[in-house]
């Protein structure tokens, strides 16, 4: 409750703080005992394997957030028959991640991210496999702060700070499924087996209606598939989507901030059409915020003239701007194939992607790493896969806490003299940052009647410096900066030159 003596007028407004609550992350192991069917041929070598965390919902109990999701192994290995052949997986999972306080209203943005994976065949068709998930939280929760926007007396004096600031409406982090017909290349047809998918996910209209967000866009996957005939394909896809998700808080008219990435895109290549089409299934990870700019007025600092001004001060973090990331990162290196005789690369792809974003010293930086696969066929006419890691950067426009999702738009591999293979891919990098400045306000305020204790009415000297403030001089000496300009024939905000200025003081 603001205390008010001697003001005729005041004005409060409010504004709301969105602050991270907390932002942890747990280890979640995935483990994967596989035995393949007998239609399966025993496993001659591992060519690839590959786990795929997804998220399925989050729930808020008490102190405890639990992250419900999914781990999909993929599994591409040498039969003993000489045919390539891919094995799937899927594991469910909960995980648990204390936080102190939660509420109705919090929102929570969950990323999950696997940093270890081990594989081997154990048996002629058994499989083991372990992963280790780091599956990340950031809760956040939004305050809403009142300040001393305006006050009129006579007696007052205050120096206001005008702002824009953006207000978080709601906030999001959701995974949809998208499912469509496409069109299969000569060639590919039910016997065929799909090695990778990869692609980047596209939202091209966002409409926000109440309590709800519309997505539309399309998802542009491309996938390379071993063929029956021995040859290894690669064709692309392009599927639309239009997407409806709850979003609480969302209302018309307000700003909306989206970034999305393939997690998993799949073909089932069962006969469809006489062979001439393939079901086509995705999972797209989300992130959303919606947002609205205000222009505030914050009183910074006041002083009374002829009484006593008390004030309550407050240092608030608030969002000054919202950034677009919209950038790309190469990577390249050259390998040694490990095969005396390498006759040609039938295809290349990029997993097991890792990165993070950071600021400092007003800039921003995109670090991540990957590793690049290259189907190549070699002189004796075996199929085998070759990987490395690489590494990728690019700077980013400045933000304090960045929500991006990083995805490879081109991935190539060549032979090269000497029995090496060059890799070379390119990493689109798509979100949003949020920008913080800290503000200082006047939150509560008390003016006396009491006049200023003085020794006698008269005229004071004091010595500025070269663009010294009237403000400060006139706050420090309890006068007003109207009567400095007045008295001494100044007209700027500060002191030009050094120079001696009057004031009255006991009065």
């Amino acid at each position: 409750t603001l205390k008010k003596e001697c003001i005729s007028q005041m004005k409060n407004e409010t504004v709301r703080v969105f602050t991270k609550k907390t932002d942890e992350t747990r280890e979640q192991v995935a483990e994967f005992d596989i035995v393949l069917p007998d239609y399966y041929p025993e496993v001659n070598q591992i060519l690839k394997c590959s786990v795929i965390p997804v998220t399925e919902s989050v729930s808020f109990t008490g102190d405890k957030l639990g992250i419900s999701g999914n781990a999909r192994a993929t599994v591409v290995f040498s039969g003993e028959d000489g045919t390539v052949r891919v094995f799937e997986a899927l594991q469910k999972y909960t995980k648990i991640i204390r936080c102190e306080s939660l509420a109705d209203g919090d929102r929570c943005f969950v990323s999950q991210d696997v940093t270890q994976l081990n594989y081997k065949a154990t048996g002629p068709r058994r499989l083991d496999i372990r992963a280790s998930v780091a599956v990340g939280a950031s809760v956040f929760r939004v305050d809403e702060t009142e300040f001393v926007s305006d006050f009129d007396d006579i007696s007052v004096e205050q120096r206001c700070e005008c702002f824009d600031c953006f207000e978080i409406k709601s906030a999001e982090s959701f995974s949809f499924e998208i499912s469509d017909t496409v069109k299969l290349p000569d060639g590919v047809n039910s016997e065929s087996e799909q090695l990778s998918a990869s692609g980047e996910v596209f939202i091209r209209e966002t409409k926000v209606i109440k309590n709800k967000i519309m997505l539309k866009g399309s998802c542009a996957a491309e996938f390379i598939v071993s063929c029956a005939d021995g040859a290894v394909r690669k064709f692309n896809s392009e599927v639309p989507f239009t997407e409806v998700k709850e979003l609480y808080g969302a209302d018309e008219g307000e700003l909306c901030s989206v970034t999305a990435s393939l997690k998993n895109a799949h073909v089932s290549l069962k006969a469809m059409n006489n062979g001439n089409d393939a079901a086509f299934s995705a999972e797209i990870e989300a992130v959303a915020f919606t947002s609205s700019k205000t222009a505030k007025t914050a009183v910074s600092d006041a002083f009374s003239l002829k009484g006593v001004s008390e004030t309550h001060r407050i240092g608030v973090d608030v969002i000054s701007d919202i950034v677009t990331v919209d950038t790309t990162a190469d990577a390249s290196l050259e390998a040694d194939t490990y095969d005396s005789a390498p006759a040609e690369v039938l295809a290349a792809f990029a997993d097991g992607i890792r990165y993070g974003c950071s600021s400092s010293d007003g800039e921003g930086k995109l670090n991540g790493s990957c590793v690049l696969n290259a189907v190549l066929k070699n002189s004796a006419g075996n199929i085998i896969i070759v990987n490395r890691t690489a590494v990728f950067e690019c700077e980013l426009p400045y933000a304090d806490d960045y929500f991006v999702s990083v995805s490879p738009s081109r991935v190539a591999a060549e032979l090269l003299s000497g029995g090496k293979i060059g890799f070379s891919a390119t990493f689109a990098g798509k979100g949003f940052g949020l920008c913080m400045k800290k503000r200082e306000f006047i939150a509560d305020c008390r003016v006396s009647d009491g006049a200023a204790i003085s020794h006698g009415g008269g005229l004071a000297v004091y010595y500025a410096q070269a663009g010294e403030k009237l403000w400060n001089i006139a706050k420090e000496n309890r006068c007003r900066v109207s009567i400095l300009k007045e008295i001494n024939g100044i007209d700027a905000e500060e002191t030009a030159e050094n120079r001696v200025v009057i004031f009255p003081v006991g009065i």
